[in-house]
């Protein structure tokens, strides 16, 4: 504050250069840009620079501040922040996963101001997947997602139920189920599993199950010596 009124000039470009690394900083953590098209600072960050320079915060500590107050908007976030946001929500959905939305800030920030990383945050995921997916639990931990080993399934399931493989997931109730296993934990055999599908409503509304009753129905004809 001495600065100010004695050395203008010094004050000045150390405002500035404040300006433009802790700008940069709010845009890391998902803040966003701070500098108006004017090139006029908003009160939060004029606050942050002042934390800097006068109160001689660090870096660190400057992020950590700003990330508390990072916002999602429309379900998404920026920066760094942003990117740590969409990994997390691939990494979970991957692998059969739901979180809140404030879990998915509260671990972006963390990432985006350096108090954790995505390794670790990643590892929590596959640890409550696998404990999930008993079955599957050594794969998951070792890093396959819960998905791909789904995949025989998937592809049963989608051919089943004439529906594209893109929509269908493992949150779909057949997958989840042959996934999670039965009562005495084990998996479903892709067999069984079929059977299980084809009990579901919508398989009768298919042109395979369509088909399948009227080879069943032609069989029996033929059984009565009624179709050749």
């Amino acid at each position: 504050m001495t600065t100010k009124y004695t050395d203008p000039a010094t004050f000045n470009q150390n405002w500035k250069n404040a300006q433009y690394k802790i700008n940069q900083l709010a845009v890391q953590v998902g803040v966003g840009n701070l500098i108006n098209r004017r090139g006029q600072s908003s009160a939060l960050l004029k606050e942050a620079i002042y934390n800097s320079l006068a109160l001689g915060w660090s870096d660190a500590r400057i992020k950590d501040w700003l990330g508390s107050r990072a916002k999602v908007n429309d379900g998404i976030m920026w920066g760094e922040a942003g990117e740590a946001w969409d990994k997390l929500h691939e990494i979970a959905y991957l692998n059969g996963m739901k979180y809140s939305t404030d879990w998915y800030k509260r671990n972006a920030v963390g990432i985006a101001s350096g108090k954790g990383t995505i390794e670790t945050v990643e590892d929590h995921i596959r640890s409550q997947a696998a404990a999930r997916f008993k079955n599957f639990a050594n794969q998951i931990k070792a890093g396959q997602n819960a998905m791909d080993l789904a995949a025989p399934y998937i592809k049963s399931l989608s051919t089943l139920l004439e529906i594209p493989e893109t929509d269908v997931d493992l949150f779909e109730k057949h997958i989840y189920n042959a996934m999670a296993g039965d009562h005495a934990g084990q998996n479903f055999p892709l067999w069984q599993f079929e059977n299980y599908v084809r009990n579901d409503p919508r398989w009768k509304k298919t042109n395979n199950a369509r088909e399948s009753m009227m080879t069943v129905a032609r069989q029996v004809a033929k059984d009565f010596g009624m179709a050749y």
